[in-house]
């Protein structure tokens, strides 16, 4: 939708000589085609600090539009001029309502869905499909 590239690095496996990389090519790529380039960072918060400035002056010129998902607190974990120029989103789990409404709808759904495979299931399977999504015990 955007028409930006993305590019997703896991900070578990990636050197941050490969960020500058991206960085690199995201700034020739705004330049000569007119193009973002969105930058997803899963685990940002294995880079050190000293690692996380590499993306400040990207950041900062609009080179990147940088997205890092972390499971610990980005307070600490992330440097503070890097998070006064992003916006923290705090993702929490579905629960079993609303897993089950998705996978109602997904079944149902004509265009986007299954609506038009008219498949019938067997009673409990659309509650174990739920309770195995949220890693619980549930046979299928």
């Amino acid at each position: 939708m955007t028409e930006a590239v993305f590019v997703a690095f896991s900070a578990v496996v990636s050197s941050i000589k490969e960020v500058k990389e991206v960085i690199e090519i995201a700034g020739k790529r705004r330049k000569f085609e007119g193009k973002k380039t969105i930058l997803f960072i899963d685990e940002i918060h294995r880079f050190n600090k000293a690692q996380q400035d590499a993306f400040l002056p990207a950041v900062e010129n609009g080179t990147v539009i940088l997205i890092g998902a972390t499971t610990e607190n980005p307070s600490f974990e992330v440097i503070s001029p890097l998070l006064s120029r992003c916006k923290i989103l705090t993702l929490k789990p579905l629960e079993k309502p609303e897993i089950t409404k998705i996978v109602e709808m997904a079944i149902s759904d004509p265009e986007r869905g299954l609506g038009k495979e008219n498949l019938s299931f067997e009673d409990g399977f659309i509650e174990s499909l739920v309770n195995f999504s949220q890693g619980m015990p549930g046979q299928l």
